[in-house]
């Protein structure tokens, strides 16, 4: 065993003294070698490469084509990239005008901050929720002033950036409608879209003005909202639609428009006529069961986060003297009848019994159902799963108004 050892020993030695020949000592410690070889070495150390400068310049080519796809994208939809643009739409709108759009895919959060510190008095009722509002225009409650403030995919940090902006500015209604859906509490980590995170920083202020424990400062930090400002098909379509489309965005009086969707005066959306027929109802039954299969299995989340937000809010309101009234929306029929005893089912039954408690202790009333069979909504008023037109929202307009203070 030791002569084996030995062995070994030997030739690890041997194994490192080749290594330390002449001609290797040159290449590897230039002090101890060909002083034209050790120049060489440093040069070789020194500059790149040819494959060095293709990667370098692979890269700054990638830069220069992200930073042209970015300011045409900023240009091309200012409405969604710009804040000065969403001033001058806010503008346009307090001063009675509609704007026109090639679609409704904008900033609403940074118009909303625009015209509610452009204002000049609170309307009498104001509605705060999702895009199942956003066809509720003020003609469907008519002899009360209305004003529609819905924004896209709200969370509860929406309605608590909006209570806190209407403080900030002087503008509480006498009565908020805030309505409540099944995702309105779900925890950050868990959204999968980034279009709430324009009114992070309204957020932040509502926080500090209404004594919220402030979230974790890391989910504050969304770069998802930069992805749409990257995007090269969205460039290309916006483009052709600039180049080709007979009406461009901008204001109107109008109150329809064939080609452009119409952000109204009153915070209302009006669909284009190319929009409507879109909207078929074998479209819209396609949809509300597609949705139906896609959360029959899931639970909505109800985040303590989001409810403890959201009491500060409302008890801030009451405070105030503010009348509140938390509504739920109905559901398009088919998709209600689908999910009808699913998880899905417990789950929103589980927000709906919640919603009733924060009413119950701020003493405030509740409107509206889940249940489209309790406020008379049929399914051809719907154009999906959960977006209905004017003859369910007079309905459910109505039962609001009928929980008015008298």
């Amino acid at each position: 065993m030791q002569s084996t050892e030995k062995s070994v020993d030997r030739f690890e030695v041997e194994e490192d003294r080749e290594l330390e020949t002449p001609e290797f000592k040159g290449m590897s410690s230039p002090e101890g070698g060909d002083p034209a070889i050790a120049g060489a070495a440093e040069t070789t150390a020194l500059v790149p490469t040819a494959p060095q400068h293709y990667i370098a310049g692979l890269v700054l080519l990638t830069c220069l084509l992200l930073g042209a796809v970015a300011v045409g994208n900023r240009l091309l939809m200012p409405w969604m990239h710009m804040p000065v643009h969403q001033e001058t739409i806010a503008e346009a709108l307090l001063d009675g005008q509609n704007i026109g759009l090639f679609d409704l895919n904008i900033d609403i959060r940074g118009i909303r901050r625009a015209q509610f510190a452009g204002m000049k008095q609170a309307p009498a009722v104001m509605l705060l929720g999702a895009s199942q509002l956003q066809e509720a225009s003020a003609d469907l409650l008519p002899g009360i002033e209305l004003f529609n403030a819905h924004v896209h995919r709200d969370y509860y940090d929406d309605t608590v950036a909006a209570i806190g902006l209407l403080l900030k500015n002087g503008l509480l209604p006498r009565t908020l409608v805030i309505s409540i859906r099944d995702a309105t509490f779900t925890s950050v980590p868990n959204r999968s879209d980034s279009l709430w995170v324009p009114f992070i920083p309204d957020y932040q202020e509502a926080e500090k003005s209404l004594g919220i424990t402030p979230r974790p400062w890391w989910q504050n930090i969304q770069p998802k909202q930069f992805w749409d400002l990257f995007s090269l098909s969205s460039l290309s379509e916006m483009a052709l639609k600039w180049m080709r489309g007979p009406d461009k965005p901008g204001p109107t009086f109008a109150a329809g428009s064939e080609t452009l969707d119409l952000l109204m005066a009153d915070g209302s959306i009006r669909w284009s006529g190319e929009h409507r027929r879109l909207f078929t109802q074998k479209r819209a039954r396609h949809l509300a069961v597609e949705m139906a299969q896609k959360v029959r299995d899931k639970t909505p989340e109800i985040d303590p986060v989001g409810v403890a937000a959201l009491s500060a809010a409302l008890a801030r309101m009451q405070q105030e003297g503010v009348e509140v009234i938390l509504l739920h929306m109905p559901y398009n029929p088919i998709f209600y009848d689908q999910i009808t005893g699913t998880t899905f089912d417990r789950g929103i039954t589980n927000v709906v019994e919640l919603t009733e408690r924060l009413a119950e202790t701020y003493n405030f009333k509740t409107a509206g159902s889940l249940n489209p069979h309790e406020m008379g909504c049929t399914s051809e008023m719907y154009i999906d799963a959960e977006h209905s037109g004017a003859p369910c929202l007079k309905r459910v307009l109505a039962h609001v108004a009928s929980r008015f203070a008298r």
